[in-house]
């Protein structure tokens, strides 16, 4: 049988035997007894016990299924509207999606795969809007069909925001949804009797209208619906605390004071950036697989930023937070917390007052 020998001292010119010498070393140690595993439960633990729920946004980028380029995109500078109600700014519809939601949605810029009767793409805007033909004083836009899911055990509510412009008095956009492609319901009553429920496919019929045909036509830009993934959340912190779906649980992290000294006022004591951090996102919604980057809240883009709102909060209202500089802890081999810095939104940024 082969002798293991270990070196005689692990730190040289030291006259003990510091560290961990037991058998197979401290990779075995940690690995035998998860540490990495009780890391992350504590600060689970912490989380439920005092975080504060906030709902997530995130923004799609390229690689987002299903995403497209939003034509409001500049062909000289590529750069997109910041305050565009098809992409709120990020190059990309639907722009972002809110965390533990199912988001369906039809934009203009997706004409091609639409049936129109007396409408017609307008180009002469960014970004394109679909708007009634030259002459015609009702018209309408049948959307394609797009899949869905809500499990018929516990259907969720769909939310729907339809972003069209009216420009005269007497004109007017009539939102319908089908989940057969034959019959046709008002939207208002999506949650009704025949709401979008078990699995199968939606589709929306746009009805433009206006009094004269000299008017200036009403124009559609971009319908969504959701609903939240409620099969998707973790029931361990549904039992222990008030939570929902589309929800994270945020903590700050340790203060941070650095002294210095600055010519003309001497000695300065700064209060440094507040950072807060939360769990993996995997911890919230069990359908994202351990240790993937579909845990991180990404920041990676160089366009809009995640960002965060409050719930329950009765002091700052519905303010909303962007999140930057996000890092992620995988020290142990396992991702246990990731850690951002909170911006307040500024009055003007899309994520403030524009984002559905």
């Amino acid at each position: 049988m082969a002798v293991i020998r270990f070196p005689r001292l692990k730190f040289p010119h030291f006259n003990q035997a510091p560290a961990y010498w037991g058998g197979g070393g401290p990779w075995r140690r940690i690995e035998s007894d998860e540490t990495y595993a009780k890391i992350r439960s504590w600060e689970q633990d912490k989380l439920i016990a005092r975080g504060r729920a906030a709902t997530l946004w995130t923004p799609v980028g390229a690689l987002t299924p299903g995403a497209i380029q939003c034509t409001c995109v500049k062909s000289t500078t590529d750069s997109a509207q910041r305050n565009c109600d098809s992409c709120y700014g990020s190059k990309y519809i639907p722009g972002y999606q809110k965390f533990m939601h199912q988001t369906v949605w039809f934009a203009s810029a997706e004409y091609a795969s639409f049936t129109l009767s007396s409408v017609t793409i307008s180009t002469t805007t960014k970004p394109n809007l679909l708007q009634l033909s030259a002459g015609a004083t009702t018209g309408t836009i049948t959307t394609n069909a797009k899949a869905f899911t809500n499990p018929p055990a516990s259907p969720a509510n769909w939310e729907v925001r339809v972003d069209s412009f009216i420009r005269t008095t007497g004109s007017a956009v009539t939102v319908e949804f089908s989940t057969n492609g034959t019959d046709y319901y008002d939207v208002s009553l999506i949650n009704g009797v025949h709401r979008p429920i078990g699995t199968g496919t939606v589709r929306f019929r746009v009805t433009l209208t206006r009094a004269s045909a000299s008017d200036a036509s009403p124009s559609f830009e971009i319908l969504r619906m959701r609903r939240p993934a409620t099969e998707n959340l973790n029931p361990y912190i549904t039992r222990m605390r008030p939570y929902t779906s589309g929800q994270i649980l945020i903590l700050k992290t340790w203060v941070q004071d650095r002294t210095s000294l600055l010519e003309g006022q001497g000695r300065v004591d700064e209060h440094l950036q507040d950072r807060s951090w939360t769990a993996p996102l995997d911890f919230f919604d069990l359908s994202i697989t351990r240790d993937t980057q579909a845990a991180v809240i990404d920041d990676t883009g160089t366009g809009i930023h995640p960002f965060i709102e409050y719930q329950n909060d009765g002091v700052i209202g519905a303010t909303r937070y962007l999140l930057e500089q996000i890092s992620v802890s995988t020290q142990l081999g396992c991702f246990t917390q990731q850690v951002f810095v909170e911006r307040k939104a500024q009055p003007g940024e899309s994520t403030s007052y524009l984002v559905f």
